[in-house]
């Protein structure tokens, strides 16, 4: 359409609640948090997948078998409420469609 979009276009799809589990705080302003997520979908995500929490775009930086790990910049904790979270509160998350409906689709022919 002749404008540039700036930033990410992600549409996502409510796909539970992650615990917070632990909160860091980095040099220079950002803070790095971990989410418990006990969902089967995450078997399907990878490092540097987008994710959305509290509808907050973020990218996953490091992953383990139930929790995922974001390094959340600067200027997102100043824009957002998400450096409020404690330890044991929940985030509503969201993932991409595409990868809840492949992680459905593999489900249904594992079973």
């Amino acid at each position: 359409m002749g404008e540039e979009i700036s930033g990410s276009l992600f549409y996502g799809v409510p796909s539970g609640y992650c615990q917070l589990i632990s909160k860091e705080n980095l040099s220079g302003g950002g803070i790095k948090i971990e989410v418990l997520w006990k969902n089967d979908f995450l078997q399907y995500l990878d490092v540097k997948d987008l994710i959305c929490l509290d509808g907050v775009l973020l990218i996953i930086r490091d992953m383990a078998k139930f929790s995922l790990v974001f390094d959340i910049y600067p200027e997102t904790v100043n824009l957002t409420n998400l450096v409020e979270k404690e330890i044991g509160e929940y985030f509503a998350i969201e993932i991409d469609p595409i990868v809840k409906k492949v992680g459905q689709i593999l489900a249904k022919k594992l079973r």
